[in-house]
């Protein structure tokens, strides 16, 4: 009964009645403790509450994942109200508790016709197109990294693409579909983004060893970055068969089919996006993997598959779920939760940068209907 008690719109929108919803839970469970309705705690796991409201009447025992479908079982509670409220076993439940009851009732029955599905806005009429690598011009292409060497010798900003326009790019920033180059080892370390000429360049192929070099030939030949000391910028190419296939299109596809967020975001976490990094190595393996301008190419194709797997059904512009602290299981995130930028820009909302066409941002992708 888990997977069918609401979608997941709903439970975004129920979540922010959550501490309401439990209260009333367990009011419910003190006034009809004697007819055997309970609702408690059952089990804990890392990602999620799992409560249980067991009623009497017909023995039904719903899970409540998270707590914050707390309001869907309050649901079930209250349409067996009449009934429970008129059972010989609750005639010491008081008038006043029997009008809060009603109230409720009616408040919480109402809430799904109230909370109706958000529908995808558009704030802005005429979209940046961001698109695939391979399919830009060449003139293109030399505007990017002529742009990003710029970059080096400006203030950080934050903006989405304010710095690159600073520079004289004044396209969207493009995206890398690797999984066109993810069929074997010799494939990928020939992708076209690594060419010398057409791509980023990279690690000649006397030293594509699998040790982090300099960058000897392209746009990045020599380039110095600074953190976390001054060195060259580096790649690795340590990959092996088994790396290669976490960003097939077959993997993607998978992940791309999940319904919820959670899964779709843990399997193209640890799939594509950390063994990208992996594969490359170099500069872009660690913490400071900005340093690497492949990496905001890279970057830009997770937020391309975000943004088509939301597009598959609106209601995902909604859905948020995981942790405040990755790898942590103290505090769930919310839409509510505030992104710091430490004075480099407005701190926002999780909520107001789900949509890539609204709330300031203007883009979308060439694939995206």
């Amino acid at each position: 009964m888990g997977e069918n008690i609401g979608s997941v719109q709903e439970r975004h929108y129920y979540s922010q009645l959550g501490s309401k919803c439990i209260l009333v839970l367990y009011i419910f469970q003190a006034a009809l403790n004697k007819d055997g309705t309970r609702f408690e705690r059952v089990t804990g796991s890392p990602d999620h509450e799992v409560m249980r409201l067991e009623l009497p009447l017909n023995g039904a025992v719903p899970l409540i994942q998270n707590a914050k479908l707390c309001v869907y079982a309050t649901q079930l509670l209250l349409i067996q109200l009449p009934t429970l409220t008129n059972n010989s076993t609750s005639t010491n439940m008081s008038p006043m508790f029997k009008h809060t009851a009603l109230f409720w009732t009616g408040f919480l029955l109402a809430l799904p016709g109230a909370f109706l599905a958000p529908t995808k806005r558009s704030d802005c009429t005429n979209p940046a197109i961001r698109r695939e690598w391979s399919t830009l011009p060449q003139s293109q292409r030399d505007a990017f990294h002529k742009a990003v060497k710029c970059l080096q010798t400006k203030p950080s900003i934050v903006e989405s693409n304010g710095g690159l326009a600073e520079c004289g790019y004044t396209d969207p920033i493009p995206y890398w579909d690797w999984t066109r180059n993810a069929n074997s080892v010799d494939e990928f370390k020939a992708a076209p983004i690594f060419d010398p000429n057409t791509g980023f360049g990279g690690p000649s192929a006397a030293n594509n060893n699998g040790t982090a070099v300099c960058v000897d030939n392209g746009p990045y030949a020599g380039m110095q970055v600074n953190i976390p000391e001054p060195h060259c910028l580096q790649r690795e190419f340590g990959l092996s068969s088994d790396l290669i296939g976490n960003w097939t299109s077959s993997n993607v596809n998978k992940f791309m089919e999940y319904p919820d967020y959670i899964r779709f975001w843990n399997n193209s976490e640890i799939g594509p996006h950390n063994n990208i990094h992996l594969a490359i190595g170099g500069d872009i393996f660690w913490q400071y993997s900005p340093n690497d301008p492949l990496f905001f190419l890279h970057h830009a194709q997770i937020d391309r598959l975000w943004t088509l797997w939301q597009g598959r059904n609106e209601t995902r512009l909604t859905d948020y779920q995981g942790n405040t602290v990755q790898n942590s299981t103290e505090i769930n995130a919310s839409l509510q939760d505030t992104m710091k930028f430490l004075g480099l820009g407005e701190d926002r909302t999780v909520e107001s940068l789900m949509d890539t066409l609204s709330n300031g941002l203007c883009y979308k992708y060439d694939d995206d209907e």
